[in-house]
């Protein structure tokens, strides 16, 4: 027992060591994450079809320059799509997980 235990301390002290030092590098969204467009993880999408909360469709991506809820709303509106914030677009034609803004 006292063997796993020295094995285990030695093992943690190594991993912890070896821990590359990782820089912080900006994502495109903190911006608009910081503005209260969507959540940090969650990708801003018009979308025209909601099913269920889980999949939407027919899914736009948002240009960068609108960067509050207003305009992201506004901006979907104008293509008659609703506005969600979706934890994964596929090929930008399709959100999974999506909320409404």
């Amino acid at each position: 027992m006292k063997v796993f235990a020295s094995i285990l301390a030695i093992a943690a002290v190594a991993s912890a060591a070896a821990t590359p030092d990782m820089k912080r590098r900006s994502a495109t969204l903190d911006t608009r994450a910081a503005a209260g467009l969507c959540g940090p993880l969650d990708t801003p999408m018009c979308c025209a079809t909601d099913v269920l909360g889980v999949a939407d469709l027919a899914c736009t991506s948002v240009p960068t320059t609108v960067n509050t809820t207003t305009a992201f709303t506004a901006y979907c509106a104008d293509q008659g799509k609703q506005p969600e914030c979706c934890v994964l677009s596929l090929l930008n034609s399709a959100g999974l997980l999506c909320s409404a803004a």
